[in-house]
């Protein structure tokens, strides 16, 4: 007899470190912003082990948003950010993980 791992819950993460760029379009203060970044992805059971992992991998990271002058110093808005990513298993090179999301983000900005 051999203990059985519980699939049924755990957890997922996704995380890296890139450069990006962000454009203002000005004065509408609508903001494109891109970023490369090198991935990692990790799958943990419900007592903490690590189910998978990744080796790092690449990703892109796109953000669309609008921002509104509070005062002449301060900005508000909203963002739709596009997160994605392909990394190659720790353990079986030939399995991809490949990870997606998408956010709505609220910014605020101090110039």
């Amino acid at each position: 007899m051999h203990a059985q791992r519980d699939t049924s819950k755990g957890s997922a993460a996704m995380g890296g470190a890139g450069a990006g760029l962000t454009y203002y379009v000005m004065p509408a203060n609508f903001y494109v912003s891109g970023a490369l970044a090198a991935m990692v992805f990790s799958l943990d059971d419900a007592l903490g082990n690590t189910v998978y992992s990744s080796n790092t991998g690449l990703g892109v990271q796109g953000i669309i948003g609008k921002e509104w002058l509070l005062a002449p110093e301060w900005g508000m808005g909203f963002a739709v950010e596009g997160t994605f990513a392909s990394m190659r298993d720790k353990n079986d090179p030939s399995v991809y993980w490949d990870g997606a999301a998408v956010s709505l983000l609220f910014s605020s900005t101090f110039n």
